[in-house]
C-alpha cells in the first residue's frame, strides 16, 4: 500500500509540474498571463492554486501520521519511554500549522 501511495503522489506531483512547465510557456513565449486560467491554476509562483492545495495537504497528512504516531506510543510506550510521545506531538503541531499557514 505504501507504494502506491507514493506513486500517487509522485504522479500527482508530475502532473502539476507539467501544468506549471505549460503555464510558463504560456506566459513566457505566447505572452499570456491567464491562457484560459491555466497560469492562475498552475503556476508555482502564485498562492491559491493546485500547487498550494497539494503541498498543503501533505503537509496535514504528515501532521496527521505523526498525531498517530504519537498515540501510538502513548497507549504502547512504559518508563522511561513514556514521554517520547510528546515529541511527535509537537512534530503533528507544526505540520499541521505549517498546512494551516
Amino acid at each position: 500500500m505504501g507504494k502506491n501511495v507514493t506513486r500517487s503522489i509522485i504522479a500527482a506531483y508530475f502532473l502539476l509540474l507539467f501544468g506549471h512547465l505549460t503555464a510558463v510557456y504560456c506566459m513566457g513565449v505566447l505572452g499570456r498571463n491567464y491562457a484560459l486560467g491555466l497560469v492562475p491554476t498552475f503556476y508555482f509562483d502564485s498562492e491559491s492554486n493546485l500547487p498550494t492545495l497539494f503541498s498543503g495537504s501533505i503537509l496535514f497528512l504528515a501532521g496527521a501520521l505523526s498525531w498517530f504516531i504519537g498515540q501510538r506510543h502513548k497507549l504502547e510506550s512504559s518508563g522511561e519511554q513514556k514521554t517520547f510521545y510528546r515529541s511527535w506531538f509537537l512534530v503533528a503541531g507544526i505540520l499541521i500549522f505549517l498546512a494551516i499557514d
